[in-house]
């Protein structure tokens, strides 16, 4: 039989460990999305109008059926 606090402190550092492995998927979400955030930044500034033509290489790669080129 466990003293109820040797379980609080395997309970506690069980908890600790799955948290710490969430916090790190977390992060890893963030950073994938930052790197979606400036590459569709980065479309977004290549994409113009002018004379009521549109010039926008994200359009023109999926009209296309191409890749995107930075």
């Amino acid at each position: 039989m466990e003293l109820p606090e040797v379980r609080r402190f395997k309970d506690a550092r069980w908890t600790a460990k799955i948290t710490g492995k969430k916090l790190v998927d977390v992060r890893q979400r963030i950073q994938d999305l930052s790197m979606l955030d400036a590459a569709l930044a980065t479309l977004v500034q290549r994409c113009s109008t002018s004379k009521g033509k549109v010039s926008c290489p994200l359009i023109d790669t999926l009209m296309n059926g191409g890749e995107l080129t930075q």
